[in-house]
């Protein structure tokens, strides 16, 4: 085994010299550490500051920042975090004026801010303000904004530049990580020389990414002897003349910034050089990347370059573009192309240049558009080096058979999505999926912040602003409305950042309108941050009363609380429970003026971190469904909104379970009328036996030594997805390889889809791009089969591709909504292995809770699998360490890991635990084990009942179509759903069932006990909330009950069944006869012909589920159906048919 490298996770920030593995986020924290460094190098007494505001794609800058704070402090990096973007960029503009007051003790603060596109648009007045003025000479500023390009979690594309541009800064534009930090020095070296602020743009996919990066032992530049700083002094003085101020930044700063970057040569031409050229091409930041892969995927080399008569020009300083270098690219060139992505910036500036009085015989340029004014590169979204790569192909007229692989990456990006689509969705147990109700006739305002998930939710939220802008387009639209009132969603984090000026704004108006204040303690949409200011409840409520609102509710999981809280809320506050929340928000409704609904309780993801780290508490309580009870209903999921409520196959169809290591406990899925809810109240969680997999030889693993090697990761959100692409990352340095790591995660965090594009190579220079090409991808590990069959996941396989899937797919949000929402792995598998060279399905979630108790590690156990068939770049020794060093949960990944590699080596043994639960079961087992379970649940006579309908129904279908066995399977599925159905006599039967009790027992130990939730129909109160009954918790003195009612269970349907008077068990004796009458109407009516349409008809009643009201709604539902299809069977009033109202 060959030796691994020590690595320390550490090693990014206190390795000196050489190779480390890092993030964006995290070579932005490096970079304030290197800087800090290179200036104690040349004797400068120097202090740096960071602030910004969060906003994907930089939104877990400030949590590295936080993590880092021990290396930050001794580097005397300041990180503040902003309020919001402008009082952080005036923040930073403060920096620049350290040395104009007295008592500074440094001799110059270098600043970096961050934010991204829309954060830079609110705070352009700051920004314009402030490199103005102008910076300090050992001080400088960096501004960071991250670029959503294709709106991954923006409400559409962003392009920095031009706003940059318009601040009268130089903007540079790294290609890539490794850039982050030699590009970020420049800047500040930049900014100190010419006096104005520096732009740095950083799109997304570079900011998501991680990489092998070599650490600069010097700067990254050289300056000739005889360079000298601007004649002029540039920088920030006080007083100051607003003539000369505009006068430096537009004739003095950036002349000053484009002989600096001239003098330093971060610009950066190769190729053809020094002789005449047939093309030149240029292309700034991440479309270097695309470029150099465009060329790769055509064959060209860099010692090809030259020959073919091809230039290549990357600009570090994008804007203003250095004349000279243009100059020099530009001459003896046939035809320029500029490969840019979004708006051309560096296009129009080469025109001007090259079309003004610095050149006599300008070569034509091409880009956005051809010669003849046609659509060649998009202004949208990004170019690919696939797009690029045709282009160039064409332009240099190659042959047909150089452009096929080229040809074939075009064809694999089409073929478009599936029939459903993995979109993000509110955790299990959010806040939001109850606050962001509202009452029956009222509409709603969207928001910036997780809530804004609602807008897909058919919940009746319409549009929405910018963020701090709530409120605000209600003043628009009232004037010209005959609306009266809307209610207007707004997040904690958006408040304290700036939308309590909506509130203020909608006051002083005077218009009718509810703020619903959703006050979730973090921030949430960015990784669970604690807002700053550590506002609180009663703060905000006091903050409301003094601006003037006119009535102040604060609705609560925790109505209590308030009263330890040591701070008062405001007098006119009134607080409420959560159940309460509809006739709150009716009365405000009704409350002239602006009115405000603050409704508290903590993001459910921050709670399960801080129940982690044991600062929150974690109530000894959890859920648990009874399947045998549980009709599948869906009521659950549409009380709650929950993804942690999923569905569970049975013998008896689709039940619900509870996903125990996804549930937060909400607990609002006990709202679901059914009696099939059990909660276990103290005790714990079993913890499963360790089970050792036999040791396994490590296979060799892919060789890399003459490509790089790409593994496509396509999973949830919140399922480990990076976390595997990093566990590779490390292994990979571990053994000396280079990496690179672009996640696609966009709004993952809310179970989106995530993808991660690895990239494994012997050195860091054989990996041109940072995403895997269309049709590229060596290894998909599909950890959800959905995701992969997802356009942008899908794209990357090409027919050389191999895919390990998961063969189960989690609950999308659909399934919250519609019970019968079911996505079929099998027709997902089928479209992946059409476009793949081979695909492997194994049900690794099943497997994993098979093996230690919980699905959670069920990606690392297909890493091990890929691992033992060596397709993965990286050894297992190494991934073991990797596990080791990520210090989670080590023992049990590292058992995943080991058992993947076991199922790959012993085919047999992951047969064993593949074998298929869900098949369907031969109707002569079927019958016989329905008939029984009938014999239990009444007695024989009831079972010979059933027994007697099947066997004529199965003679008769045999006479009429012999084979057939359809209609015989669903008369007796739907007789078996209408006999057994489930009164108080059934559910205290099953609730005393051993299995159920067997399965508790099975997940749970210690000191607990039972507690059952039902509405038990003669003593139920009415729920003038829901209109519903109300369903009351019952201890487990209940048992004894429970055992007498399930003896007493031959009395029902009885004269004396006291049970047997209510509508609804009346109404389902009834549908038993109807039933049977109408087998006996389809068996003479049957023809051969009519088969199908028979056995449609046999299968209504099995639409008929849930309790109570959610019954007697399927039941009218099943009545419709009824009418309708024998309406169409006999084109004639069927016989008697039961109406039932909902």
């Amino acid at each position: 085994m060959p030796q691994l490298n020590r690595v320390d996770l550490a090693d990014k920030y206190t390795q000196a010299d050489g190779e480390v593995f890092l993030s964006g986020m995290q070579a932005l924290v490096r970079l304030c550490l290197l800087q800090t460094h290179f200036d104690r190098l040349a004797g400068r007494r120097t202090a740096g500051f960071v602030s910004g505001y969060r906003g994907s794609p930089v939104g877990g800058l400030d949590r590295e920042m936080q993590r880092a704070a021990r290396w930050l402090g001794e580097a005397q990096v300041h990180f503040e975090p902003g309020l919001n973007e402008d009082l952080a960029a005036t923040a930073c503009w403060g920096t620049q004026q350290t040395g104009l007051f007295p008592g500074a003790r440094v001799e110059g603060v270098f600043a970096l801010w961050y934010g991204k596109n829309p954060g830079l648009d609110r705070s352009m007045d700051a920004v314009r303000h402030a490199t103005h003025w102008g910076t300090s000479p050992l001080g400088g500023v960096l501004a960071v904004v991250g670029d959503d390009h294709l709106a991954k979690s923006s409400a559409f594309g962003h392009q920095s530049e031009y706003a940059f541009a318009d601040c009268l800064m130089p903007v540079l534009a790294p290609a890539d990580i490794s850039e982050i930090l030699t590009l970020g020095l420049f800047g500040w070296a930049l900014s100190r020389h010419c006096g104005a602020w520096t732009g740095f743009k950083l799109a997304g996919s570079i900011c998501e990414g991680s990489a092998t990066v070599r650490l600069p032992e010097r700067l990254p530049w050289t300056l000739p002897a005889d360079f000298q700083s601007p004649m002029a002094d540039v920088h920030i003085r006080w007083p100051d003349d607003p003539a000369a101020i505009e006068y430096r930044a537009r004739e003095l700063k950036l002349p000053a910034a484009q002989a600096l970057a001239r003098a330093a040569g971060v610009d950066r031409m190769l190729g053809a050089i020094g002789r005449p050229a047939r093309l030149g091409i240029v292309a700034p930041g991440r479309a270097w990347r695309e470029l150099r892969e465009a060329l790769s995927q055509l064959g060209i080399r860099d010692s090809d370059l030259a020959s073919l008569g091809i230039r290549l020009l990357k600009p570090a300083l994008v804007w203003p573009l250095v004349p000279d270098t243009v100059q020099a690219f530009c001459h003896d060139v046939d035809l320029i192309l500029v490969a840019e992505d979004k708006r051309p910036l560096v296009e129009d500036q080469l025109k001007v240049l090259m079309y003004g009085q610095r050149s006599r015989h300008p070569a034509p340029i091409i880009g956005k558009t051809d010669l003849e004014g046609r659509r060649l590169l998009p202004e949208t979204g990004e170019i690919s080096a696939v797009d690029l790569g045709l282009i160039i192909a064409g332009l240099l007229a190659f042959p047909e058979e150089r452009m096929a692989p080229l040809l074939a990456r075009r064809d694999a990006m089409t073929g478009g999505g599936p029939a459903e689509a993995r979109t993000p969705y509110f955790c299990a147990g959010c806040p939001h999926n109850t606050s962001t109700r509202i009452p029956e006739g009222s509409l709603a305002i969207g928001g910036i912040g997780c809530h804004t998930l609602a807008m897909g939710m058919d919940r009746g939220v319409k549009t929405f602003s910018h963020m701090g802008g709530e409120g605000a387009t209600w003043l628009g639209i009232s004037p010209f409305s005959d609306l009266p009132h809307v209610f207007q969603n707004m997040g904690d984090g958006t408040y304290q950042h700036s939308g309590s000026m909506g509130i203020r704004a909608t006051v002083a108006a005077g218009r009718n309108i509810t703020f619903k204040l959703l006050f979730n303690d973090a921030v949430a949409m960015t990784g669970g941050q604690t807002i700053e200011g550590n506002l609180t409840v009663p703060r905000l409520t006091r903050q409301l009363s003094a601006e003037g609102v006119q009535a102040i509710a604060v609705v609560t999981d925790e109505p209590d609380k308030y009263k330890a809280m040591g701070e008062p809320l405001c007098s006119e506050a009134t607080v409420h429970h959560r159940d309460q929340l509809d006739t709150v928000q009716r009365r405000l409704r009704e409350t002239p003026g602006v009115t405000v609904l603050i409704y508290d309780q903590t993001c459910a993801a921050e709670k399960r971190r801080r129940r982690k780290r044991g600062t929150y508490p974690d109530p000894p309580r959890h859920v648990m469904i009874n399947e045998l009870v549980c009709e599948g209903c869906g009521d659950c999921s549409q009380q709650s909104n929950c993804l942690a409520v999923i569905p569970r196959q049975t013998p008896f169809g689709m039940r619900r379970q509870i996903d125990l290591d996804a549930c937060n406990k909400d607990f609002s899925c006990l709202k679901g009328f059914c009696p099939s809810f059990v909660t276990i109240e103290g005790g714990r969680r079993r913890s499963q036996p360790t089970t050792t997999p036999p040791a396994t030889p490590d296979i060799a693993p892919a060789d890399v030594s003459q490509r790089p090697h790409s593994l496509l990761l396509a999973g949830i959100g919140g399922t480990g997805i990076v976390t595997l692409g990093a566990l590779i990352g490390t292994a990979a340095r571990m053994e000396g390889k280079a990496s690179v790591i672009n996640d696609v995660t966009g709004m993952a965090q809310k179970g989106g889809p995530v993808l991660g594009h690895v990239q494994v190579a012997r050195s860091a220079e054989m990996i041109a791009a940072e995403r895997i090409s269309p049709g590229s991808a060596d290894v998909v590990l599909a950890a959800d089969p959905l995701v992969a069959t997802m356009p942008d996941a899908f794209s990357r396989i090409g027919d050389h591709t191999r895919i390990l899937a998961g063969s189960e797919v989690l609950p999308t949000g659909e399934f919250t909504r519609n019970p019968d929402a079911n996505i079929d792995p099998a027709v997902l598998l089928e479209r992946l292995g059409a476009r793949a060279n081979a695909v492997e399905a194994v049900p690794a979630i099943a497997i994993t809770t098979h093996l230690q108790g919980s699905g959670v590690c069920s990606g690392v156990l297909l890493l091990g699998m890929l691992s033992q068939r060596g397709l993965l770049a990286v050894g297992a020794a190494a991934l073991r360490e990797a596990i080791r060093l990520n210090g989670v949960s080590v023992e049990r990944n590292l058992g995943a890991f080991e058992w993947g590699r076991t199922l790959a080596a012993e085919p047999e043994r992951l047969a064993l635990l593949c074998r298929e639960t869900g098949s369907v079961i031969p109707l002569d087992a079927f019958i016989a084990e329905r008939s029984e379970f009938l014999e239990r649940y009444q007695d024989r006579l009831w079972s010979d009942r059933f027994r007697a309908l099947v066997k004529r129904v199965r003679e008769s279908e045999r006479h009429v179509v012999p084979g057939s066995e359809a209609l015989t399977r669903a008369v007796a599925q739907s007789a078996f759903r209408l006999m057994a159905y489930k009164d108080e006599y059934e559910v205290a039967r099953l609730h005393m069932d051993p299995i159920f009790r067997a399965r508790i027992a099975e997940q749970f130990e210690g000191d607990y006990r039972l507690q059952w939730h039902l509405s038990p129909p003669l003593i139920a109160p009415h729920d003038p909330e829901t209109g519903r009954p109300r369903k009351l918790r019952f201890g487990p003195w209940v048992e004894p009950l429970f055992n007498l009612l399930a003896r007493l269970r031959r009395i029902r349907g009885r004269w004396y069944d006291p049970f047997g008077y209510t509508r609804e068990r009346r109404t389902e004796r009834r549908l038993i006869e109807d039933y049977f009458r109408d087998v006996d109407r389809i068996l003479s009516l049957l023809t051969p012909d009519r088969i199908e349409e028979a056995t449609e008809l046999a299968a209504l009643p099995q639409h008929i589920r849930g309790f109570g009201p959610v019954k007697l709604q399927t039941i009218g539902e099943y009545t419709v159906a009824r009418r309708a299809a024998w309406d169409r069977w006999s084109k004639k009033t069927p016989p008697e048919v039961l109406i039932c109202e909902p």
